[in-house]
């Protein structure tokens, strides 16, 4: 007995430790992630999901597993004990012995396997029952059934989904018995009487009973569904399923309810052709009156005269689609476009101007690399736009964060201790002016180098460490070692540093140390005598990560941006709500999802240095967010209690203004007979410089996306912070209209539209602009020249600036040589109306295109340090010729010792000196005249102004 026991005993062990070594990773990241949540005082969070996770599966599982079990054990007890002899049920029998003693656990077996897949598929709705418990009211009636927003957003998802779940167990129930009630011979076809015993016959007939509830409540919720119906002209229940479908539905309903009493009179009656009248009488009905009588009535009734019978449900789908995603309050106002810009426009627009974005944001993450990530194991992800108080007057900036890659270090550097150790973090960030180049045709630097130097206001004053960033690289760090970390390096010294913040989890114990080794696979944790009590792992380091681990429920913007406030630096990261079952609202897809109602009420904030993760309401009216924060209050703050001046960095955010840019382009359009016709549609241009720069592109899938600009919107006094998106007449190049987000505190989420009044001047549209820039004389024949030498001319993106009554286009020109990786900003063109232009910069642009420009926009700016070369006004053609091979042979030097900024400042200056060459010798052509502004002199064309190139009035693109 003693040697069994012992037997069993080892049996035991070796099963216990299989499963703590199969579970280990997932036992370590359950305990690991409840930690991270604890540090940032969060566990609610993380306790509240997995217990509704949890509870869910439970109950729903345990649930089917009582339904499931009970049924087979009435099959079991239902079983007769005389079974006629047929040669079918004598190999049957054999199988049915065999089995008899082990059927209570082949019934608890087939029971629990059903239940666990139940339970499991249930538990991740956690998120929709949740919204079901805490359901908001929206304060609006939806115009079918007159019940509130509510009752589609929050109740009905659930409702649906579990009675869908209903019906489907019910009918598993069903087959299950069946099939029990075959093998335990209470069913046997072979017989020539009692088929099916009466008892058999009793239990099943309940469970088709049930079967048939189950899908009669179905037909009822399916009756709201109605108001996402897609049959009509748009979203949302049409003629056809108010007057055919839905009074389809409620006699469904009916009908159901009468197949329900058919099936349960015959359990008192033999045979089945209650029960079988009952089935067909419901499918017969389900098709001709949810299919072909909708379809008759669609094609007899409303297709002949489909307005007039669409109007009504047209009109609801206007106001419904308006108030889902935000565009009810757009301010459209009229915009006659005069294109008569001058002087006094300049004086008037001067913050616009010196505001026009001409660095390209790919473009300058390149030159970012090249010139500040200053060691190997820096990188910068995304270059962002935002706007910063600089000297008293606002300006729009571009910056980026220097972040930690760990793939840049040497092989031989590759090792445990300065992965994870010494290595942990990124510093300080680059910023530039969106609109300045020196006179190498670089970036000119806001915030650069290391340590941080720059404006008050774009340096961090206490903590330029980033420990958290848009890269999770490292994966997962260990601070507070007794190994120094990293923090810079400065004339190769390094300055090290300990980390003072309190992110991540702390190692106090070995328990915890041995947790973390089996969730990353990394034994160090507890063989390295580095790590001490108090040290800590900092792990889910991208912000997006990090954002989505706090609220999961939420959809987030694809675009990050750092904010330095005062001390040290912030992320903020928009999320949003949405949901799929706003009645008669548009549905679009949105990040992968399909929506027809969005919010960005949410503004997530994370620190870059200690992690701490904050979710700031700043839509307080929409009640998707108000329940999540009932649900779950710990992550949640008011606007109020936001930093002061975080506010004034908070933008409208790019990917819900793309989703409701595209929604405006026909809900702009204020009738239902117009909205049917759409004669007044509008479309989103293509990117046309980018299809410039590849004409291999897929225009289609090349749209212009919208940008932020400083610009004051017609009508107001002072200039704001807005997000544009210029739109087309429908399948026409021309420019009909623009759309502006507003991103400043007071107007903040404010839609404001302009719209050129037809019949007037036709706007040129970004094809057409591009067409002009390209075919205009001076500007191709500077691109031939430079393809030809070996350079790549790199088109920026082509900006679309509203000022004052005209309309001016903004294109920079960036020039790469092939022996270095950064572009420099060469030339800018302008296009106004007719008239075209090209200099070396915006000032010298606007100066040429309307004889003036915003004092010290057309000085040349030396940031980089560099010599800029000697006056050469004097020299003769040989000396000339001296000047340029010494440029070219300090060049060379330059770029051996990898300087690449002094080899394109010589190269720029050898180039410099060629043209002066060329027009000593004569070989310059004679410039174009530029047509001027009425009333003014000709400007002097000099490098790069031409008129139009096509004939007056050409507006056909190339």
């Amino acid at each position: 007995m003693r040697d069994f026991i012992r037997r069993r005993l080892g049996l035991v062990v070796v099963l216990a430790a299989f499963l703590l070594l199969t579970s280990a990773n997932r036992i370590s990241t359950f305990a690991t992630d409840l930690w991270w949540f604890s540090n940032l005082g969060y566990r609610s969070v993380f306790t509240g999901i997995l217990g509704t996770q949890i509870a869910l599966g439970a109950i729903f599982g345990l649930v089917l597993f009582v339904i499931v079990a009970a049924n087979l054990q009435i099959a079991r007890r239902l079983r007769p004990f005389v079974i006629p002899a047929t040669p079918q049920q004598a190999v049957i029998e054999r199988y049915r012995q065999m089995a008899d003693p082990y059927l209570p656990w082949l019934i608890v077996g087939v029971s629990a396997l059903f239940a666990l897949t139940a339970g499991g598929a249930v538990s991740s709705q956690w998120d929709q029952f949740l919204l079901w418990q805490n359901s908001q009211t929206f304060g609006v009636a939806d115009p079918q059934f007159g019940r509130d927003v509510g009752f589609y957003v929050f109740e009905l998802p659930w409702l649906k989904f579990a009675q869908q779940w209903l019906f489907t167990s019910l009918l598993l129930t069903l087959f299950l018995s069946a099939g029990a009630h075959y093998l335990l011979g209470g069913i046997r076809p072979e017989a020539e009487v009692d088929k099916v015993t009466p008892q058999v016959k009793a239990h099943l007939s309940v469970l088709l009973a049930l079967v048939l509830a189950a899908r009669a409540l179905g037909y009822y919720l399916d009756r709201f569904l109605l108001n996402f119906s897609p049959r009509g002209q748009v979203t949302g229940a049409s003629f056809t399923d108010v007057n055919a479908e839905l009074p389809a539905l409620n006699l469904l309903l009916v009908i159901s309810v009468v197949a329900i009493a058919m099936v349960l009179v015959s359990v008192r009656r033999r045979g089945f052709l209650l029960p079988g009248a009952a089935i067909g009488l419901l499918v017969l009905s389900s098709m001709l009156l949810s299919g072909a009588y909708p379809a008759v009535v669609q094609r007899l009734r409303v297709d002949p005269q489909e307005l007039a019978r669409e109007d009504e449900f047209i009109d609801r789908n206007l106001v419904a689609t308006r108030a889902a995603y935000g565009l009810s309050d757009v301010q459209l106002q009229p915009f006659a476009v005069t294109n008569d810009l001058d002087r006094a426009d300049v004086d008037e627009e001067e913050i616009t101007l010196e505001n026009v974005r001409l660095w390209d944001p790919e473009i300058l993450e390149t030159t970012y690399d090249e010139l500040q990530a200053l060691r190997p194991y820096y990188e910068y992800r995304d270059v962002d736009v935002d706007r910063y108080v600089l000297d008293g007057k606002i300006r729009q900036v571009m910056l980026a964060t220097r972040e930690l890659d760990q793939s840049g270090l040497p092989d031989t550097a590759q090792t445990w201790q300065n992965q994870r150790l010494t290595f942990t973090h990124g510093f300080g960030l680059a910023a530039s002016q969106v609109n300045r180049a020196d006179q190498e045709g670089q970036p000119v630097f806001l915030a650069k180098d290391i340590p941080p130097e720059g404006a008050e206001g774009l340096v961090p004053t206490e903590q330029a460490a980033i420990y958290y960033g848009e890269r999770n690289n490292p994966t997962y760090s260990i601070v507070n070692t007794n190994q120094p970390e990293l923090d810079y390096e400065v004339s190769e010294q390094q300055v090290n540093t300990s980390y003072a913040g309190l992110g991540g989890v702390q190692l106090q114990s070995f328990g915890r140390k041995l947790a973390f080794a089996v969730r990353f696979g990394d034994p160090n944790y507890v063989l390295s005598n580095l790590i001490r009590e108090d040290s800590r792992v900092l792990f889910k380091r991208d912000i997006e990560e990090r954002v989505t681990s706090v609220a999961p429920y939420l959809t987030l913007d694809r675009d990050p941006y750092p904010v330095v406030l005062e001390d040290r630096i912030l992320w903020v990261q928009d999320a949003y709500t949405h949901s799929a079952f706003y009645p008669y609202s548009q549905r679009i897809r949105f990040r992968g999802q399909e929506v027809n109602y969005l919010r960005n009420s949410v503004k997530a904030v994370v620190d870059a240095y200690d992690g701490t993760v904050t979710l700031y309401v700043v839509d307080e009216g929409d009640a998707i967010v108000r329940a999540w924060r009932q649900i779950f209050p710990a992550p949640y703050r008011d606007l109020a209690d936001a930093p002061e001046g975080l506010r004034e960095h908070f933008r409208y955010p790019e990917d819900l203004f793309q989703a409701q840019a595209l929604i405006y382009s026909t809900y702009h359009i204020p009738g239902t007979e117009a909205f049917y016709n759409k004669a007044d549609a509008w479309d989103i241009p293509r990117d046309a410089s980018r299809l410039a720069n590849d004409p291999n592109r897929d225009p289609a899938n090349t749209p212009m996306r919208p940008y932020y600009l400083l610009m004051r919107l017609p009508g107001e006094a002072e200039e704001e912070f807005v997000l544009i998106q210029p739109y087309l007449a429908r399948n026409k190049p021309n420019m009909i209209a623009w759309l502006a987000g507003r991103s400043d505190p007071e107007h903040y989420g404010e839609l404001f539209a302009v719209q050129f009044p037809g019949g007037t001047e036709t706007i040129l549209g970004p094809q057409q602009v591009q067409a002009r820039i390209e075919q205009e004389d001076n500007i191709s024949e500077y691109i031939t020249l430079r393809d030809q030498a070996g350079s790549n001319v790199i088109r920026g993106n082509l900006l679309v600036i509203p000022i004052g009554t005209s309309i001016l286009y903004v294109e920079p020109l960036f020039i790469q040589s092939p022996q270095a990786l950064i572009p420099e900003l060469a030339r800018v063109v302008l296009v106004m109306g007719e008239r075209v232009v090209m200099e070396r910069n915006l000032g010298a642009a606007l100066t040429a295109l309307v004889g003036a420009a915003p004092e010290g926009l057309d000085e040349p700016v030396d940031g980089s340090g560099q010599d800029p070369g000697e006056d050469t006004s004097g020299f003769n053609e040989d000396e000339l010729l001296l000047a340029i091979q010494e440029a070219f042979t300090d060049a060379e030097e330059a770029l051996r010792n990898g300087n690449l900024a002094r080899y394109q400042a010589r190269i720029r200056e050898a180039e410099r000196l060629l043209e002066q060459l060329i027009e000593e010798r004569g070989l310059a052509p004679e410039p174009e005249p530029t047509p001027a502004p009425e009333g003014e002199a000709p400007a002097d064309g000099g490098d790069g102004t031409a008129d139009g190139s096509g004939e007056d009035g050409d507006t056909t693109p190339a």
